[in-house]
């Protein structure tokens, strides 16, 4: 056996281990009993163990160095050897006792949040959430020994390589000078014509027929039941493989549900869409957070806002959540179209319009460096999260379950996250102007035929798996660099004066 074919041979095996863990976290956020937790946090915590260990071999090192010197690769065996090496370089710099304290750390923390948010009990998770940022701190500064700039960038790394803090902040730095200046005109537009916002049963529409909403709305989307299913979760999520792909949802507000399915759909696309060849190997995997979310932003926002879409699903929600046809002009389409579109600061980073969403990633992005830093302190984060929320949105959170506790990921560990739900959408945007060149995407929704649509990004960017960096798919696909221009211009032309 080649060196190569070595490293291949145990890559897989690391990626079926991970395939496993990801199950059991998918049980732990649907299914699993309360008491259920510390146990789950030990499984999960010998699972990383094994993985590390595995990736960390000296074996593994050696057959690198053999299959480099050795050579006789094609261009995507040497893009899978590149990635191999990257992650045996970052795993090799975390000792193995660090990464089972995260382990276990992290379930612990997260499993707390979800009782400490539905109790609004921030004293209740405060602790733990101190361990966790605690140990990323310790993660970080293992990592910075490979020559990261900067703590957040050996965190970032791992969520989206090679996007960095100080190309971040560029980007960032266009957004933020713009958008606050569309909100103020969004608002005074909305003003000289108020919404009438559709009636909702105190209570909620009944599960039945929000379930039934959600099976609809994903199979239009071109959701395979065969491949998948749908669960409900504290916090929606998605993950899986191009032959078993899971999503959440929740069921709060029924325009909250019908977004986050959109949403969480473009996620499922992408892991179906994946290259099957090589199989089990890193080169065939996603291309970084920020390529996931442009995908989920792409549907969600250029789909699921558009005014042929909501044409679409309006029959939908007469029929599931009204009982059947309806002439109320609230629940029209041109109505419904206002309000999947209408600007209103709030604080929940979920519901946020996608015009505000954006101040939303900054804001966490902002508070997260400074907690890596050591500028800032979990004890002192509630007034913080205030204050910048303040700054950037004019707003305050009414509670911690609203504010602080609402998002699951510091409390699982995920500090280098955030920006990517921003960078994804900058690289939607940039997609969708370069897909609007070569498809009619509204006439395709309005026929109710979206495969031209997915079948174009899974050629253009599904199909290309990790052979190249986030920044090199968009550039490649699009054929400009990422820019904040394209995203700009769509909020502009959006929600901007006439």
């Amino acid at each position: 056996m080649t060196p190569y074919a070595r490293l291949t041979e145990q890559a897989a095996r690391i990626h079926q281990l991970r395939l496993t863990a990801g199950w059991l976290e998918w049980d732990l956020a649907t299914m699993m009993p309360s008491a259920g937790a510390v146990t789950r946090g030990k499984a999960l915590a010998a699972q990383a163990v094994v993985v590390h260990d595995l990736q960390t071999s000296q074996s593994v090192a050696d057959d690198i160095a053999a299959a480099r010197e050795t050579g006789g690769l094609n261009a995507v065996q040497m893009a899978n050897l590149s990635e191999i090496e990257r992650r045996y370089r970052r795993a090799v710099s975390v000792p193995a006792d660090l990464v089972a304290a995260q382990a276990k750390a992290t379930t612990a923390c997260g499993h707390a949040w979800e009782t400490a948010r539905a109790a609004n009990d921030w004293p209740a998770v405060v602790e733990r959430l101190k361990e966790v940022v605690a140990l990323c701190r310790q993660q970080a500064a293992a990592l910075r020994t490979l020559g990261y700039a900067c703590d957040y960038d050996a965190l970032l790394d791992g969520y989206d390589p090679g996007l960095t803090r100080a190309r971040i902040e560029r980007l960032f730095d266009a957004v933020t000078e713009k958008v606050p200046e569309l909100v103020r005109q969004a608002g005074a537009a909305q003003e000289r014509h108020p919404l009438v916002r559709p009636d909702v049963p105190d209570g909620g529409f009944p599960m039945p027929g929000q379930l039934a909403l959600v099976e609809d709305v994903a199979r239009l989307l071109g959701f395979d039941k065969e491949r998948g299913r749908i669960d409900a979760s504290a916090h929606p999520f998605t993950l899986g493989t191009n032959t078993d792909v899971r999503i959440t949802t929740r069921y709060l507000y029924w325009l909250e549900t019908l977004m986050a399915t959109v949403h969480e759909v473009g996620h499922a696309l992408y892991i179906l869409g994946l290259p099957a060849d090589p199989a089990d190997q890193p080169v065939s995997e996603d291309a970084g957070m920020s390529v996931h979310e442009s995908q989920s932003l792409f549907m969600e926002r250029y789909i699921g806002r558009s005014d042929a879409f909501v044409s679409l699903v309006t029959p939908m929600l007469h029929q599931h959540l009204l009982g059947g046809p309806s002439d109320v002009p609230e629940w029209q389409s041109e109505n419904i179209a206002r309000l999947v579109r209408y600007v209103e600061p709030q604080p929940v980073r979920v519901r946020a319009d996608e015009l505000t969403y954006g101040l939303h990633i900054v804001h966490r992005y902002e508070l997260e460096t400074a907690l890596l830093d050591g500028d800032l302190e979990v004890e002192d984060l509630p007034d913080a999260w205030n204050d910048k929320l303040r700054e950037l949105l004019g707003i305050s959170a009414p509670d911690l379950a609203d504010g602080l506790l609402q998002d699951t990921h510091w409390y699982s560990g995920l500090i280098g996250y955030y920006p990517t739900y921003l960078v994804g959408a900058l690289m939607a945007a940039q997609l969708h102007a370069r897909a609007s060149r070569d498809l009619d995407i509204d006439a395709c929704v309005a026929e109710g035929r979206l495969e031209p649509v997915v079948e174009w990004l899974k050629s253009n960017v599904h199909a290309v798996g990790r052979r190249k960096t986030g920044e090199e798919l968009i550039a490649d696909a699009t054929g400009e660099p990422l820019s904040a221009t394209p995203y700009l211009a769509h909020l502009e032309a959006r929600y901007g004066s006439s």
